[in-house]
């Protein structure tokens, strides 16, 4: 192939600036040549509005197929970035379509469509991309059609390994499950599945569809299972809101095999048993029997052991706040615990430890404390102690302090109603969103104007219109979810972030990301995502990420970090484009995939996250640079609180 790499470094620039950069894309995507065209297209897709779904949609029946296939695809693109239909409910299927194209475009109708008829007809064909296109139907709150549910149960007895999870998957994700004896014995059937992804898979799907527990034996075994995310979900299955108290003995009795494995070397184990503590602490009665089996190792790795310590002293009840501060995890990591086992109505929880981390010198403490006010019981708390304190904290000058506010501000409108001490948190809502220049937070703040219909903040909503992108589009919905007239919705023109993006075009590049648990070798993608992978060039070089904690870890689904508050709020100071990929570009989330995290299109920046296993529903509508090529076993042993020791990276010229 010839040298693509002015053709990147303009699309790259065109997609960035967004609206400023469409009309460019349009010509190339009309008039330029096949490779020119797709790159186009792939760019409309990621940008959005009008002008770019007119253009794709015309060109989905374009005569050359890579170009029809790259317009479905780039219009799946849309509909995830979206969350819209742009493809209807009944789809023009292209004609002379190689493997790989009839794929993207089955993708695309699963992500743009509801056309679940014209998705089964290539089911022949495609059956592995065909129930993936209705799982993702599932996660965008589509009713299966029972055509395509009874298909899907034949499909999980299928030879291949990639349909059955699939099929797996897809009834996992179904959307509101009405109760069918097929799909559940279908389900449970692949509890002993050969494949663990599969297993784990249809352990979360019986447990959603809420399954008699008890009419399944192979749990109890799945706890015992030799890889580590099928027991994590059987715990969370048996233990959790299921679950009963039989259940909960099991997963009690099973920490002393998983503790064995553990100290034997097999750092994985971790994941099992902190979940296994988690889950049976949220359930005060299921305490005693979790710490029957509570151990300590000398080779267990001091932040694991500390973990343990500490829902160990949840487990004994030492929540107030003379003991809250013992033991060796720092403050910011214990309330991460015990603001779980507090939403989950815990009446022993001390008024003097709320108090304690209201007043903490980390605004993470403070942060979680001020999320706690807004799920306390009114007999606990005072209603207006928790109104006043939030109000005040959405003017917060601190970051993660105002965000928190906007999530627990949102809390607490559910639970006050009509009740006039509203009235407080309406004005220092609307007072916040008339200043907020911050694209995610001011998102957060809009978002909350509309759903609470909060009349007095109309006026800070319009002026959001002319913002940055994310802005504008949280302000149009702002606007509409209060009745008021919406102008014809722009895209907006973008700042593209501080980034030599050019620099890392066509280039092989390679992530080092040494940490507390063991190297992360991870080969970046710029030929999918140049301005993000240019951010992280661009932040390693300057020591952005060494030292900083991952924030968050959710066992047999991601591992996250990269934000320098540490608290999930916290970015490098500017936003990144949406740079999404389709199965033209490769596998996506699988295990060992790596995304950019986000609070919806554009609002990227320094903050990524590792997967642990596959989650199809995360393609398409999150930002893949690339994946792990060593170190699985150590992202996968990584705990909230490991760091980041140094990040270094690798430029080498392309072998094109």
């Amino acid at each position: 192939m010839p040298d693509d790499t002015a053709l990147r470094i303009r699309v790259a620039r065109d997609e960035a600036t967004r609206a400023a950069g469409v009309d460019d894309l349009v010509g190339l995507a009309r008039e330029g040549e096949v490779h020119a065209r797709e790159l186009a297209l792939r760019g409309l897709g990621r940008i959005g509005g009008d002008t770019a779904l007119a253009t794709l949609l015309a060109a989905t029946t374009d005569a050359e197929p890579r170009v029809a296939t790259a317009a479905f695809a780039a219009l799946g693109l849309a509909a995830s970035l979206d969350e819209s239909a742009p493809l209807g409910g009944k789809v023009t299927w292209p004609e002379n379509l190689d493997h790989a194209q009839l794929v993207a475009v089955i993708e695309a109708v699963g992500r743009a469509a509801t056309d679940q008829v014209g998705l089964l007809a290539q089911r022949t064909r495609e059956p592995e991309s065909v129930a993936l296109a209705l799982g993702r139907m599932g996660r965008r709150k589509l009713v299966l059609s029972q055509p395509a549910r009874v298909w899907l149960v034949a499909m999980t007895k299928h030879a291949v390994r990639d349909v059955r999870y699939a099929a797996t998957y897809a009834l996992s994700r179904e959307h509101q499950p009405a109760k069918d004896a097929d799909v559940e014995a279908a389900l449970t059937a692949r509890i002993l599945d050969p494949d663990p992804e599969i297993r784990a898979t249809a352990i979360a799907g019986v447990t959603k569809r809420g399954v008699d527990l008890h009419a399944i034996p192979a749990l109890e075994e799945s706890l015992r299972d030799r890889d580590w995310r099928v027991a994590v979900e059987a715990a969370r299955a048996l233990a959790g809101e299921h679950g009963d108290d039989a259940g909960r003995a099991l997963v009690a009795a099973n920490l002393a095999v998983r503790w064995k494995q553990l100290a034997a070397g097999t750092p994985t184990e971790i994941q099992v048993i902190t979940e296994s503590l988690r889950t049976l602490l949220a359930h005060p009665p299921a305490r005693p029997i979790a710490l029957e089996h509570f151990e300590r190792g000398d080779k267990v790795a001091p932040l694991a052991m500390h973990w343990l310590d500490h829902l160990g002293a949840i487990g004994r009840g030492a929540l107030q706040a003379t003991t809250f501060t013992q033991g060796e995890l720092p403050d910011h990591l214990r309330v991460i615990a015990l603001a779980d086992v507090f939403t989950r109505g815990d009446d022993t929880f001390e008024r003097s430890v709320m108090r304690y981390m209201l007043e903490h010198a980390d605004p993470r403490v403070r942060a979680a404390g001020l999320g706690m006010l807004a799920t306390a019981n009114p007999r606990a708390i005072d209603r207006a102690t928790a109104v006043t304190a939030i109000a005040a904290a959405l003017g917060s000058n601190d970051v993660v302090i105002a965000a928190t506010a906007v999530d627990a501000a949102g809390t607490l409108y559910d639970a006050l109603g009509a009740d006039p001490l509203r009235v407080q948190l309406d004005t220092a809502l609307v007072a916040r969103a008339a200043k907020e220049q911050d694209p995610e937070l001011a998102s957060g703040l809009y978002e909350l104007i509309g759903k609470h219909v909060v009349i007095a903040g109309a006026e800070a909503c319009r002026a959001g219109l002319a913002g940055h992108p994310v802005r504008a589009r949280a302000a149009a919905g702002c606007l509409r979810a209060l009745g008021q007239v919406v102008p014809t919705p722009s895209i907006g023109i973008a700042t593209p972030p501080p980034v030599d993006f050019e620099a890392v075009i066509n280039k092989v590049i390679t992530w080092h990301v040494m940490t507390t648990a063991g190297e992360l070798v991870i080969e970046l993608r710029p030929d999918i995502a140049p301005w993000n992978v240019a951010t992280i060039v661009a932040l390693t070089k300057r020591g952005f990420y060494d030292g900083l904690e991952l924030h968050r870890v959710v066992p047999n689904f991601v591992v996250q970090g990269g934000d320098p508050t540490m608290s999930g709020a916290g970015g490098p100071g500017f936003t990144t484009p949406a740079e999404p990929a389709t199965s033209l570009d490769g596998p996506g989330f699988v295990e060992g995939g790596i995304g950019i995290a986000d609070a919806g299109r554009d609002s990227g920046g320094s903050q990524w996250f590792a997967m642990h296993s596959r989650a199809p529903h995360l393609d398409g509508r999150y930002t893949y640079i690339g994946k792990i090529v060593s170190g699985q076993i150590a992202a996968d042993s990584l705990l909230i609180g490991d760091k980041i020791l140094k990040a270094t990276v690798e430029l080498k010229e392309s072998r094109k």
